[in-house]
């Protein structure tokens, strides 16, 4: 991928870089790749501010604690083998980040989302057939 420094987001790749470089897609690791969407009327569980322990050397909240703080919210009895993560925007130091879930037929979603109610880093739990 590539990241527009400029936006601070996520940017097409240039066809000129995919030639360079060795390119692992979709069909190389048998993984599709899943861009999760927010879901609209979840439950919002709690909301606390970050704090330094969660940062990275980025300043930003580092990618592992923010699956850690959702993975709090999946309901103990929940059976999953398969969890997906999609980060959509980074949380920064004395945010006020939202916890917000909703369990469907088959899977559960929890989200993070900072103090403009925007949807920063989505998990899904889903239980396949292996």
């Amino acid at each position: 991928f590539t990241v527009d420094t400029q936006k601070m987001s996520l940017a097409k790749t240039p066809p000129e870089l995919h030639e360079a470089f060795e390119s692992i897609n979709e069909q190389d690791n048998n993984l599709p790749f899943v861009k999760l969407r927010g879901e609209k009327e979840m439950t919002f569980n709690t909301q606390m501010s970050v704090q330094l322990r969660d940062m990275d050397s980025n300043n930003h909240v580092n990618n592992v604690k923010s699956v850690e703080i959702l993975l709090d919210y999946v309901p103990k009895n929940a059976e999953f083998n398969e969890i997906q993560i999609t980060y959509r925007k980074e949380l920064h130091k004395e945010d006020t980040i939202k916890i917000c879930t909703k369990p469907t037929e088959d899977s559960f979603l929890a989200e993070l989302q900072n103090q403009n109610n925007e949807t920063c880093v989505i998990l899904k739990t889903t239980k396949t057939d292996c």
